[in-house]
């Protein structure tokens, strides 16, 4: 059976864009002990446009991520008007004094309003949505701890990782070798809203992958 490395790369500092509203930075991770952060919003665009902010908890159950609303955690303001070319600082809060449990994972959804009916003329105006990952994360917290396991299904491989640590692991790239020192990159990791895959505490991501071989020869 071919040995399976998961490498994790660096998150990308460049701020998430869409159209001409800019949010920055693209992930937060808040500690217990200041457990509030800033989103900067900013508008490019030469007219003011409507941006619309609320916080979803974020749970995987069996390998299927759930996004369902926050009540412990909120953005403020919700709704904010930008004028041309400024920018807006919109909080995030946790409000629950309960104490964090390893890592709490959420999603901040920045959401572009349309400024016009849904419909003008023949052209369709589509909302845009950005999702940023935000993380609340105890004093102590224990690194990840991820068991790896591999099958055959439907005539592919099937990767399943399962983290029992505390914080979660972010998989951006898998490869496999072979017994006899050829390897083989996977074409693609299955992404998540656009982000590459978090296997969060006590939650197991599921291939399966397809690996296309090359031609270097393992060292």
């Amino acid at each position: 059976m071919a040995a399976i490395a998961a490498a994790a790369s660096m998150l990308c500092v460049l701020p998430a864009a869409a159209g001409q509203l800019t949010v920055d930075p693209i992930l937060l991770e808040l500690p217990e002990n200041a457990p509030a952060g800033a989103l900067n919003l900013r508008n490019d665009e030469d007219v003011p446009i409507n941006v619309q902010t609320r916080v979803e908890r974020w749970t995987e159950v069996d390998g299927v991520e759930k996004l369902e609303p926050a009540n412990d955690v909120v953005s403020s303001p919700p709704i904010v008007k930008l004028a041309p070319k400024t920018s807006y600082i919109v909080r995030v809060v946790r409000l629950s004094k309960t104490p964090i449990q390893g890592e709490e994972s959420y999603r901040v959804l920045v959401d572009q309003l349309p400024s016009a009916p849904a419909w003008q003329g023949s052209t369709v105006k589509l909302l845009i949505r950005q999702s940023i990952p935000v993380f609340f994360r105890a004093q102590q917290i224990r690194p990840p701890d991820v068991a790896w396991s591999l099958s055959s299904r439907d005539g592919r491989l099937a990767l399943t990782a399962t983290n029992s640590g505390d914080e979660r692991l972010r998989i951006a790239s898998l490869r496999s070798r072979s017994v006899t020192g050829w390897s083989a990159m996977s074409s693609a990791v299955p992404r998540s809203s656009g982000y590459s895959r978090h296997t969060r505490p006590v939650s197991a991501r599921r291939g399966p992958f397809r690996f296309q071989h090359t031609r270097t020869r393992a060292t």
